[in-house]
């Protein structure tokens, strides 16, 4: 809805002459015109209007206040505004869309030079979430995610691989994904991201039945079990997975983690969820192996 300067007024309380001395010495607010060159006022103009109103009302000068008003709007549009993305990210989704291999392998160990957990979280992630969103708007081929995601379990397997061994006495962490759920690229991130760190770990993968992986727990008596679910439908296998672990009476604390594992209809799971960032989700199951007996 757009006012005139009169129903402004008259909406805010705010005569028209001031409405109008504060725009043209302060700039605030900021209306449009029309084909006419009369100002236009929509309904955020008035939420200023009365916000510059109140100010003025406590004992700020019109102009502080009008400052007060455009620090307000620029704080605001900072936090509003997505981070901007490392340009890595679009040179590797281009890559991807062509299905070059080499420049995609390029991408991801030069940004792993730095470390996998600063990679993960500024390069890889943040490219598999954008192909994603473009194949939801038709922009990508599902066949693109599947090159993309390959390439970087090859990557980040590899990295796996030429890790020393674990110390004999390194805690132990089990890292499995519900049944049926077959993303496993986050559950691979966070092996590695653990072996970095010193941890012993025991990977199942993808679409693990509650039984298998009660069965596993127990023969390998990890410190902690990790439950990975990334499909929406994965929630109410989290949950029979963690239930299925409390029943069997595993000496291990469970943790569960990825979409799947927040929401509302995650509550009723019993274990303990991870943050989302994967360097952090690493560093919250260590802690708790290290932790585990004392």
């Amino acid at each position: 809805m757009e006012y005139t300067v009169h129903a402004a007024g008259r909406a805010t309380g705010i005569s028209p002459w001031r409405i109008r001395t504060w725009e043209r010495r302060y700039g605030v607010p900021a209306p449009r015109r029309d084909a006419g060159g009369r100002r236009t006022y929509t309904e955020a103009d008035l939420v200023v209007l009365r916000r510059m109103a109140a100010l003025v009302d406590q004992g700020l000068s019109a102009s502080h206040a009008a400052d007060a008003i455009r620090n307000e709007e620029d704080t605001t549009a900072a936090e509003a505004a997505p981070p901007a993305l490392d340009p890595r990210v679009d040179v590797l989704i281009d890559a991807a869309a062509e299905f070059d291999e080499s420049t995609c392998v390029e991408v991801l160990r030069l940004a792993a030079e730095t470390s996998w957990a600063t990679s993960l979280e500024a390069v890889v992630m943040p490219a598999l979430r954008q192909v994603g969103l473009r194949w939801e708007r038709g922009e990508a081929s599902i066949g693109v995610e599947h090159f993309l995601s390959l390439v970087i379990q090859r990557e980040l397997l590899t990295a796996i691989a030429s890790l020393p061994p674990a110390e004999a006495d390194a805690p132990c962490v089990l890292v499995a994904c519900a049944q049926d759920d077959f993303h496993d690229l986050g559950a691979t991130a966070l092996w590695l991201l653990l072996r970095e760190r010193g941890a012993q770990v025991i990977c199942l993968g993808a679409d693990v039945p509650a039984r298998a992986l009660v069965l596993a727990t127990l023969a390998v008596r990890p410190a902690v079990v990790c439950l990975s679910g990334v499909a929406a439908t994965s929630t109410p296998m989290l949950a029979e997975a963690a239930r299925a672990l409390v029943e069997a009476r595993c000496d291990a604390r469970v943790f569960v983690g990825g979409p799947a594992a927040s929401g509302a209809a995650s509550e009723g799971i019993p274990a303990s969820r991870l943050p989302d960032p994967l360097p952090a989700a690493a560093d919250a199951l260590l802690a708790a192996a290290r932790g585990h007996g004392h």
